[in-house]
Protein backbone atom coordinates (compact mmCIF):
# COMPACT_ATOMS: atom_id res chain seq x y z
CA UNK A 1 0.00 0.00 0.00
CA UNK A 2 1.41 3.05 -0.55
CA UNK A 3 0.63 6.64 1.60
CA UNK A 4 0.41 10.53 0.16
CA UNK A 5 0.23 13.53 2.05
CA UNK A 6 -0.78 16.94 1.29
CA UNK A 7 1.63 19.59 1.28
CA UNK A 8 -1.31 21.81 3.34
CA UNK A 9 -0.98 19.03 6.16
CA UNK A 10 2.25 20.00 6.40
CA UNK A 11 2.45 23.75 6.12
CA UNK A 12 0.28 24.41 9.39
CA UNK A 13 0.92 27.13 11.64
CA UNK A 14 4.22 27.61 14.18
CA UNK A 15 2.77 26.12 17.03
CA UNK A 16 0.27 23.42 14.53
CA UNK A 17 0.71 19.99 16.66
CA UNK A 18 -1.07 18.39 13.27
CA UNK A 19 1.80 19.96 11.01
CA UNK A 20 4.19 18.91 12.99
CA UNK A 21 3.20 15.18 13.59
CA UNK A 22 2.60 15.29 10.00
CA UNK A 23 6.41 16.64 8.98
CA UNK A 24 7.57 14.13 11.39
CA UNK A 25 6.10 10.98 9.39
CA UNK A 26 7.10 12.45 6.21
CA UNK A 27 10.92 12.74 7.28
CA UNK A 28 10.34 9.22 9.34
CA UNK A 29 10.12 7.74 5.70
CA UNK A 30 6.01 6.83 6.53
CA UNK A 31 4.98 9.06 3.40
CA UNK A 32 5.69 7.51 -0.14
CA UNK A 33 4.55 10.49 -2.16
CA UNK A 34 3.72 14.29 -1.37
CA UNK A 35 0.67 16.01 -3.41
CA UNK A 36 -0.78 19.24 -3.43
CA UNK A 37 -4.06 18.60 -3.66
CA UNK A 38 -4.92 21.54 -6.12
CA UNK A 39 -7.93 22.69 -7.14
CA UNK A 40 -7.05 26.10 -8.65
CA UNK A 41 -4.90 29.19 -8.75
CA UNK A 42 -6.89 30.89 -5.84
CA UNK A 43 -8.94 27.81 -4.55
CA UNK A 44 -6.30 25.45 -2.49
CA UNK A 45 -2.93 26.35 -4.18
CA UNK A 46 -0.65 23.80 -4.92
CA UNK A 47 1.74 25.16 -1.48
CA UNK A 48 4.71 22.81 -2.92
CA UNK A 49 6.78 25.25 -2.73
CA UNK A 50 5.59 26.74 1.07
CA UNK A 51 5.81 22.87 2.07
CA UNK A 52 9.38 22.25 1.10
CA UNK A 53 10.86 25.12 3.08
CA UNK A 54 8.75 24.04 5.92
CA UNK A 55 10.76 20.51 5.70
CA UNK A 56 14.39 20.35 7.79
CA UNK A 57 17.29 21.20 4.83
CA UNK A 58 19.14 18.01 5.88
CA UNK A 59 16.12 16.50 5.16
CA UNK A 60 15.43 18.16 1.77
CA UNK A 61 18.69 17.27 0.36
CA UNK A 62 18.87 13.56 1.66
CA UNK A 63 18.22 10.78 -0.62
CA UNK A 64 14.73 9.70 1.53
CA UNK A 65 13.29 13.70 -0.08
CA UNK A 66 14.53 12.51 -3.75
CA UNK A 67 12.62 9.05 -3.50
CA UNK A 68 9.26 10.44 -2.06
CA UNK A 69 9.15 13.53 -4.20
CA UNK A 70 10.40 12.03 -7.73
CA UNK A 71 11.49 8.30 -7.35
CA UNK A 72 8.50 6.77 -5.89
CA UNK A 73 6.03 8.44 -8.57
CA UNK A 74 8.15 7.50 -11.89
CA UNK A 75 8.74 3.74 -9.76
CA UNK A 76 4.78 3.38 -9.69
CA UNK A 77 4.22 5.00 -12.80
CA UNK A 78 6.45 2.11 -14.06
CA UNK A 79 4.71 -0.48 -12.35
CA UNK A 80 1.52 0.23 -12.86
CA UNK A 81 -0.83 -2.46 -14.68
CA UNK A 82 -4.18 -3.07 -15.71
CA UNK A 83 -5.22 -6.03 -14.01
CA UNK A 84 -8.34 -7.58 -16.27
CA UNK A 85 -10.58 -10.05 -14.91
CA UNK A 86 -12.03 -12.21 -17.09
CA UNK A 87 -14.63 -13.98 -15.01
CA UNK A 88 -16.11 -10.56 -14.40
CA UNK A 89 -16.12 -9.76 -18.31
CA UNK A 90 -17.53 -12.40 -18.95
CA UNK A 91 -20.09 -12.13 -16.17
CA UNK A 92 -20.57 -8.47 -17.44
CA UNK A 93 -21.03 -9.98 -20.99
CA UNK A 94 -23.65 -12.47 -19.59
CA UNK A 95 -25.40 -9.53 -17.89
CA UNK A 96 -25.65 -8.00 -20.92
CA UNK A 97 -26.45 -10.91 -23.31
CA UNK A 98 -29.69 -9.62 -24.63
CA UNK A 99 -28.63 -5.61 -25.43
CA UNK A 100 -25.60 -7.54 -27.43
CA UNK A 101 -27.89 -9.60 -29.15
CA UNK A 102 -30.44 -6.88 -29.52
CA UNK A 103 -27.56 -4.68 -31.41
CA UNK A 104 -26.68 -7.84 -33.63
CA UNK A 105 -29.93 -7.92 -34.71
CA UNK A 106 -30.33 -4.32 -35.46
CA UNK A 107 -27.85 -3.78 -37.16
CA UNK A 108 -27.77 -7.44 -39.04
CA UNK A 109 -31.30 -5.73 -40.20
CA UNK A 110 -30.03 -2.47 -41.61
CA UNK A 111 -27.26 -3.91 -43.86
CA UNK A 112 -30.24 -6.47 -44.92
CA UNK A 113 -32.32 -3.61 -46.04
CA UNK A 114 -29.38 -1.54 -47.16
CA UNK A 115 -28.16 -4.49 -49.13
CA UNK A 116 -31.57 -5.00 -50.94
CA UNK A 117 -32.73 -1.80 -51.78
CA UNK A 118 -29.50 0.77 -51.70
CA UNK A 119 -27.03 -1.47 -53.59
CA UNK A 120 -26.95 -2.31 -57.08
CA UNK A 121 -26.59 -6.05 -57.97
CA UNK A 122 -23.88 -6.61 -59.92
CA UNK A 123 -23.74 -9.89 -62.75
CA UNK A 124 -21.14 -11.50 -64.72
CA UNK A 125 -20.66 -13.23 -67.76
CA UNK A 126 -17.56 -15.29 -68.39
CA UNK A 127 -16.25 -16.48 -72.14
CA UNK A 128 -13.57 -18.81 -72.19
CA UNK A 129 -10.80 -18.69 -75.35
CA UNK A 130 -8.52 -21.16 -76.39
CA UNK A 131 -4.75 -20.09 -76.98
CA UNK A 132 -3.03 -21.76 -80.06
CA UNK A 133 0.20 -21.07 -81.90
CA UNK A 134 1.38 -22.28 -85.16
CA UNK A 135 -0.36 -25.05 -87.12
CA UNK A 136 2.49 -27.28 -87.93
CA UNK A 137 3.28 -29.60 -85.22
CA UNK A 138 6.88 -28.55 -84.18
CA UNK A 139 5.61 -25.60 -83.18
CA UNK A 140 2.04 -26.92 -81.58
CA UNK A 141 3.84 -29.01 -79.40
CA UNK A 142 6.49 -25.48 -78.32
CA UNK A 143 3.52 -23.28 -77.57
CA UNK A 144 2.46 -26.10 -75.51
CA UNK A 145 5.65 -25.98 -73.12
CA UNK A 146 5.41 -22.05 -73.12
CA UNK A 147 1.40 -21.97 -72.91
CA UNK A 148 1.76 -20.25 -69.84
CA UNK A 149 4.26 -17.31 -71.01
CA UNK A 150 2.02 -17.22 -74.31
CA UNK A 151 -1.43 -16.33 -71.82
CA UNK A 152 0.48 -13.72 -69.98
CA UNK A 153 1.23 -11.91 -73.56
CA UNK A 154 -2.48 -12.31 -74.63
CA UNK A 155 -3.56 -11.05 -71.19
CA UNK A 156 -1.56 -7.72 -71.52
CA UNK A 157 -2.90 -8.09 -75.28
CA UNK A 158 -6.47 -7.87 -74.52
CA UNK A 159 -6.01 -5.15 -71.79
CA UNK A 160 -4.40 -2.39 -74.02
CA UNK A 161 -6.36 0.21 -74.95
CA UNK A 162 -6.55 -0.41 -78.90
CA UNK A 163 -8.82 -3.60 -78.23
CA UNK A 164 -10.66 -1.73 -75.23
CA UNK A 165 -11.42 1.38 -76.93
CA UNK A 166 -12.56 -0.66 -79.91
CA UNK A 167 -15.07 -3.22 -77.61
CA UNK A 168 -16.68 0.92 -76.08
CA UNK A 169 -16.79 1.91 -80.03
CA UNK A 170 -19.09 -1.39 -81.12
CA UNK A 171 -20.73 -1.71 -78.68
CA UNK A 172 -21.94 2.14 -78.08
CA UNK A 173 -20.80 1.90 -74.33
CA UNK A 174 -21.15 5.23 -72.19
CA UNK A 175 -17.83 4.60 -70.32
CA UNK A 176 -14.24 5.16 -70.98
CA UNK A 177 -11.22 2.77 -71.20
CA UNK A 178 -10.74 3.18 -67.60
CA UNK A 179 -13.92 1.95 -66.59
CA UNK A 180 -13.99 -1.06 -69.02
CA UNK A 181 -11.05 -1.97 -67.96
CA UNK A 182 -12.06 -2.07 -64.09
CA UNK A 183 -14.78 -4.64 -64.69
CA UNK A 184 -13.24 -7.31 -66.18
CA UNK A 185 -10.73 -9.59 -65.05
CA UNK A 186 -8.43 -12.47 -66.85
CA UNK A 187 -7.52 -15.36 -65.51
CA UNK A 188 -5.99 -18.12 -67.32
CA UNK A 189 -6.30 -21.63 -65.09
CA UNK A 190 -2.92 -23.47 -64.26
CA UNK A 191 -2.06 -25.73 -66.44
CA UNK A 192 -3.89 -25.05 -69.11
CA UNK A 193 -4.25 -22.91 -72.51
CA UNK A 194 -7.51 -21.48 -71.58
CA UNK A 195 -7.96 -17.55 -70.78
CA UNK A 196 -10.74 -16.62 -69.41
CA UNK A 197 -12.40 -13.21 -70.07
CA UNK A 198 -15.34 -12.39 -66.89
CA UNK A 199 -17.14 -9.06 -66.89
CA UNK A 200 -19.06 -8.09 -64.21
CA UNK A 201 -21.62 -5.17 -64.80
CA UNK A 202 -25.15 -4.08 -63.18
CA UNK A 203 -26.85 -5.59 -66.54
CA UNK A 204 -26.35 -9.33 -67.28
CA UNK A 205 -27.15 -8.93 -71.04
CA UNK A 206 -24.34 -5.88 -71.43
CA UNK A 207 -21.96 -8.05 -69.27
CA UNK A 208 -22.35 -10.81 -71.59
CA UNK A 209 -22.09 -8.80 -74.94
CA UNK A 210 -18.98 -7.49 -73.60
CA UNK A 211 -17.25 -10.29 -72.79
CA UNK A 212 -18.29 -11.52 -76.49
CA UNK A 213 -17.20 -8.77 -78.23
CA UNK A 214 -13.31 -8.84 -76.36
CA UNK A 215 -13.09 -12.27 -77.70
CA UNK A 216 -13.43 -11.12 -81.39
CA UNK A 217 -11.74 -7.44 -81.12
CA UNK A 218 -8.92 -9.59 -79.10
CA UNK A 219 -8.48 -12.29 -81.60
CA UNK A 220 -7.92 -10.38 -84.62
CA UNK A 221 -5.48 -8.03 -82.66
CA UNK A 222 -3.69 -11.12 -81.58
CA UNK A 223 -3.20 -12.14 -85.16
CA UNK A 224 -2.25 -8.95 -86.47
CA UNK A 225 0.76 -8.36 -83.87
CA UNK A 226 1.66 -11.82 -83.01
CA UNK A 227 1.73 -13.50 -86.37
CA UNK A 228 -0.16 -16.53 -85.15
CA UNK A 229 -4.21 -18.12 -85.56
CA UNK A 230 -6.20 -15.99 -83.70
CA UNK A 231 -7.65 -17.62 -80.30
CA UNK A 232 -10.59 -19.96 -80.61
CA UNK A 233 -13.76 -19.20 -78.74
CA UNK A 234 -14.61 -22.10 -76.59
CA UNK A 235 -17.57 -20.43 -74.69
CA UNK A 236 -19.67 -18.08 -75.63
CA UNK A 237 -20.60 -15.94 -72.51
CA UNK A 238 -23.80 -16.39 -71.14
CA UNK A 239 -26.53 -13.79 -69.88
CA UNK A 240 -26.75 -14.67 -66.20
CA UNK A 241 -30.13 -15.65 -64.22
CA UNK A 242 -28.71 -14.18 -60.35
CA UNK A 243 -26.57 -11.83 -59.47
CA UNK A 244 -23.02 -12.28 -58.32
CA UNK A 245 -22.96 -9.60 -55.77
CA UNK A 246 -23.81 -8.68 -53.04
CA UNK A 247 -24.52 -11.64 -50.93
CA UNK A 248 -27.56 -10.95 -48.48
CA UNK A 249 -26.66 -13.91 -46.70
CA UNK A 250 -23.11 -12.71 -46.35
CA UNK A 251 -23.52 -9.14 -45.71
CA UNK A 252 -26.41 -9.88 -43.14
CA UNK A 253 -24.01 -11.96 -41.18
CA UNK A 254 -21.43 -10.02 -40.87
CA UNK A 255 -23.58 -6.79 -40.15
CA UNK A 256 -25.15 -9.32 -36.64
CA UNK A 257 -21.03 -10.76 -36.13
CA UNK A 258 -19.97 -6.35 -36.15
CA UNK A 259 -23.03 -5.66 -33.97
CA UNK A 260 -22.03 -8.28 -31.41
CA UNK A 261 -18.55 -7.84 -31.04
CA UNK A 262 -18.60 -4.12 -31.60
CA UNK A 263 -21.35 -3.97 -28.66
CA UNK A 264 -18.98 -6.10 -26.57
CA UNK A 265 -15.96 -4.20 -27.34
CA UNK A 266 -17.82 -0.88 -26.35
CA UNK A 267 -19.24 -2.44 -23.01
CA UNK A 268 -15.59 -4.19 -21.88
CA UNK A 269 -14.12 -0.56 -22.67
CA UNK A 270 -16.38 1.07 -20.75
CA UNK A 271 -15.88 -1.59 -17.66
CA UNK A 272 -12.20 -0.95 -18.02
CA UNK A 273 -12.12 2.79 -18.19
CA UNK A 274 -14.68 2.74 -15.16
CA UNK A 275 -13.16 3.89 -12.29
CA UNK A 276 -15.65 4.84 -9.97
CA UNK A 277 -16.30 2.94 -6.37
CA UNK A 278 -19.58 1.78 -6.72
CA UNK A 279 -19.83 -0.85 -4.46
CA UNK A 280 -18.96 -2.35 -1.06
CA UNK A 281 -16.76 -5.24 -2.67
CA UNK A 282 -15.11 -2.09 -5.02
CA UNK A 283 -13.50 -0.56 -1.84
CA UNK A 284 -12.57 -3.73 -0.81
CA UNK A 285 -10.95 -4.72 -4.12
CA UNK A 286 -9.23 -1.02 -4.93
CA UNK A 287 -8.65 0.34 -1.61
CA UNK A 288 -8.12 -2.62 0.29
CA UNK A 289 -9.88 -1.32 3.14
CA UNK A 290 -12.77 -3.52 5.06
CA UNK A 291 -16.22 -2.39 5.04
CA UNK A 292 -17.87 -1.23 9.09
CA UNK A 293 -21.03 -0.78 7.51
CA UNK A 294 -23.35 0.55 4.93
CA UNK A 295 -25.54 3.99 5.04
CA UNK A 296 -28.79 3.50 2.84
CA UNK A 297 -29.83 6.25 0.65
CA UNK A 298 -33.59 6.76 0.87
CA UNK A 299 -34.80 6.32 -2.88
CA UNK A 300 -35.29 9.31 -4.35
CA UNK A 301 -32.97 11.47 -2.06
CA UNK A 302 -30.51 12.26 -4.77
CA UNK A 303 -32.99 13.95 -7.33
CA UNK A 304 -34.31 15.69 -3.71
CA UNK A 305 -30.72 16.88 -3.35
CA UNK A 306 -30.26 17.89 -7.32
CA UNK A 307 -33.41 19.67 -6.42
CA UNK A 308 -32.82 21.60 -3.54
CA UNK A 309 -29.33 22.47 -5.18
CA UNK A 310 -30.62 24.05 -8.09
CA UNK A 311 -33.51 26.15 -5.69
CA UNK A 312 -29.89 27.25 -4.32
CA UNK A 313 -28.21 28.34 -7.37
CA UNK A 314 -31.59 30.17 -8.37
CA UNK A 315 -32.15 31.71 -5.04
CA UNK A 316 -28.39 33.20 -5.13
CA UNK A 317 -29.03 34.44 -8.35
CA UNK A 318 -32.12 36.55 -7.50
CA UNK A 319 -29.98 37.70 -4.69
CA UNK A 320 -27.03 38.78 -6.65
CA UNK A 321 -29.65 40.69 -8.69
CA UNK A 322 -31.31 42.42 -6.25
CA UNK A 323 -27.76 43.78 -4.89
CA UNK A 324 -26.59 44.71 -8.26
CA UNK A 325 -29.98 46.58 -8.48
Amino acid sequence: AYIQMNTESIVGGLFDRHAAYCRKLLMNGYVHFLGSDCHGANRRKPLMKAAIEKLKPEFVNSSLAEKILFENLMEKEQNDEVEIDLVEIFTLLKEKIIKIFGIGVILAALIGIGTLFLIKPKYESTSKLYIVGETNSIMSLTSLQAGSQLAQDYIHIVQSRPVLEKVISNLNLDMEYDDLLDIITLNNPSDTRILEVTANTDDPYVAKEIVDEIGKVSADRIKSIMGVEPPTTVEYGHVADEKSSPSLVKNTALGFLAGIFGSSFIIIALYLLNNTISSEDDVEKYLGLNNLGIIPIEEGSVEQMMRDKKKRKKRQKQKAGVKHE
